[in-house]
């Protein structure tokens, strides 16, 4: 994906041309987003993921999502699964985001939050994502976090006992990232 903020016209095309009615021509416009495309392509690429049928199709777009190395995809990335219109994908998007090639350490407790309030699925996923954050973390994402960690102890703690033993292991990321900025 090349850099850019703007939507050129060009763009504006290629999320038309997801839209097409021929699985050919979509599977083209993937190619051709891979060279052209910017953050603004990854709505429609994930509306497209959402609402499709074909399992090539649907394919092509993880293996698109899960191939994004521009930076200025990360935060639409985590606006798209903060999104509840996604929910029912949500396992599937978080999948691409830790096998992607982005730093999502500002993003920190964003997926905490996500892994407290979601599925054992996308707990999973988000303890995978935060394990391969480079940091460095800021003391307000780590306060952020511990704040969802100690919500869901409160709350959902003793629910899951799989999803609690993750929770577990994201408490302790999370402590080592703390001790990492006092020792800063």
């Amino acid at each position: 994906m090349s850099e850019g903020k703007s939507i050129t016209k060009k763009v504006q095309q290629l999320i038309k041309d997801l839209s097409a009615k021929e699985e050919s021509k979509v599977l083209k416009t993937f190619t051709l987003l891979e060279a052209d495309g910017n953050e603004h392509v990854l709505r429609p690429v994930v509306e497209l993921y959402l609402s499709n049928r074909s399992e090539t199709i649907n394919g092509k777009a993880i293996e698109f999502l899960s191939n994004l190395s521009d930076s200025s995809a990360t935060p639409e990335m985590v606006q798209i699964i903060r999104d509840e219109k996604y929910l029912k994908i949500r396992q599937d998007i978080l999948n691409t985001m830790w096998q992607s090639k982005l730093d999502f350490s500002p993003f920190l407790a964003d997926f905490v939050a996500i892994a407290c309030e979601g599925s054992f699925l996308e707990t999973f996923e988000c303890l995978t994502i935060i394990e391969n954050l480079e940091g460095p973390f800021q003391e307000n994402q780590t306060l952020e976090a511990q704040l969802y960690l100690k919500e869901y102890l409160e709350t959902e703690k003793g629910k899951d006992e799989s999803r609690d033993e993750l929770i577990s292991d994201i408490a302790v990321l999370i402590k080592d990232f703390d001790r990492a900025i006092q020792d800063d």
